[in-house]
């Protein structure tokens, strides 16, 4: 489970995983609630099951509360090896899509293909935030009007640098779209 994700008692007997919507899991013991919390990904599913098998719970509830969570995108499989430098990147907002439900939002993005019409200033920040934000492609067009190359006025924290004054702005704004995605060296 991400970190963010609350886990709290509904009732005497049923916990509240998430926020909106939350999803009900009925039959809970403070024990059960105490497996779900070590679902952190510094454990093995089957280590939390012995664990929680061992201290007295129900590998059954356990098994059936995951799946639930699973279905709903709460649970993130971290059994797949190191993270990447993009999931990484990316973790604090699909986790907190998954806290509140929308986990499916995060591949959604990264499947969604943008074209932003601009090479100033204001539309290499725009391509540079949506990039940033796990759009899986963004392919920037210039706009009529546009200046062939990169201007003094045309610089910006997400667009293009000093350095780059007179070089093709839209090479420029595919470099400003790689600062805000590549991984540090």
């Amino acid at each position: 489970l991400p970190p963010q994700v609350p886990i709290a008692w509904r009732s005497p007997d049923e916990l509240r995983v998430g926020l909106s919507p939350a999803l009900a899991l009925p039959g809970a013991t403070e024990r059960d609630r105490r497996a779900l919390a070590r679902l952190d990904g510094l454990r093995s599913m089957h280590r939390v099951l012995a664990e929680h098998e061992a201290a007295g719970g129900d590998p059954a509830w356990l098994t059936e509360a995951v799946i639930a969570l699973a279905r709903a995108g709460l649970v993130i499989d971290r059994t797949a090896g190191a993270p990447t430098f993009e999931e990484r990147r990316l973790a604090p907002e699909r986790d907190a899509l998954a806290m509140a439900g929308h986990a499916s939002a995060m591949a959604a993005r990264g499947k969604a293909r943008v074209q932003v019409h601009g090479t100033g200033r204001a539309g290499v920040a725009v391509a540079a935030l949506l990039a940033g934000a796990g759009v899986g492609s963004v392919a920037i067009r210039p706009a009529e009007g546009d200046d062939p190359v990169v201007q003094p006025d045309g610089l910006g924290p997400l667009g293009p640098v000093m350095a780059q004054v007179g070089r093709p702005a839209r090479a420029a704004a595919r470099d400003a779209v790689g600062r805000v995605t590549a991984a540090p060296h």
